[in-house]
């Protein structure tokens, strides 16, 4: 069942610094992918991550299409994947969102992109549900990341943390070149919570300022021989760059008794 956004509700997504915004994890997410400086947005409706698509829809005139953002309902996650490929060959930052069973039908585009790695950050917001009932089929995204050679962020069940792992996942995405999965649970999809948000950052390049001349790098192609360089590059280099950074900028939190079992 599509999700319908108040005037009221999508002007919150053009807060300043120190701002509060009060609504769905959808809303977070969208609120923190413009102060991260998309170009573009797209994805395959399914739960618990629908209401993104529906928050980035009734946001499009009002917010997206000033800022230059290209937004896209993909007719499948194959499609939504495809944008990332603008992400390897441009240096622009972008996200697409579908729910865990969607990560299958992706596959095949994520892998190409996850290999040839990307410039200024990609994301896919996964509706990551094991146990939450959401879907029919349980599956997890974490095994699939490492197979796929794609970080994987899992916040906690806080919106504020939320909005940040959006941010630091872009940059980190950015920072080691590599695809970024944040998964996002279906109780942060659908609480409503109050957070301090930041500016917006409109994108050098967007649909309101397009580039005039595209230079294609061969390199970035995935046929060999550029496929064996790409794939050791990889692992040898974006991924391990990407675990330095996670460290070094406390991504991971711990709570509890250092001692503890669990």
């Amino acid at each position: 069942m599509a999700h319908s956004y108040t005037h009221e509700q999508v002007a919150e997504l053009e807060g300043k610094q120190g701002d509060m915004l009060y609504g769905d994890g959808a809303l977070v997410v969208l609120k923190a992918l413009l102060e991260s400086g998309i170009s573009y947005i797209g994805g395959y409706p399914g739960s618990p991550v629908a209401n993104i698509m529906d928050a980035a829809a009734d946001a499009y005139d009002p917010v997206l299409k000033k800022h230059g953002i290209f937004f896209e309902s993909s007719s499948n996650e194959m499609a939504a994947a495809a944008l990332l490929t603008t992400s390897v060959f441009g240096p622009v930052r972008g996200a697409v969102a579908w729910k865990v069973l969607g990560n299958g039908v992706g596959q095949d585009v994520v892998d190409h992109v996850s290999q040839q790695g990307v410039q200024e950050g990609a994301m896919i917001i996964v509706g990551e549900d094991y146990g939450g009932s959401s879907t029919s089929v349980l599956q997890r995204t974490l095994s699939w990341g490492v197979k796929s050679g794609i970080i994987v962020i899992d916040s906690r069940g806080d919106a504020q943390v939320l909005h940040r792992m959006v941010k630091e996942g872009m940059d980190i995405s950015r920072d080691s070149q590599s695809v970024v999965a944040l998964l996002v649970r279906p109780q942060l999809s659908h609480c409503n919570s109050r957070i301090t948000v930041g500016n917006n950052v409109v994108a050098k390049i967007n649909t309101n300022n397009k580039v005039e001349y595209f230079n294609r790098d061969f390199s970035k192609f995935p046929f060999p021989p550029n496929s064996y360089s790409q794939e050791s590059a990889r692992f040898e280099s974006r991924l391990p760059t990407a675990a330095r950074l996670v460290v070094e900028r406390k991504l991971n939190e711990y709570f509890g008794a250092v001692d503890a079992k669990v």
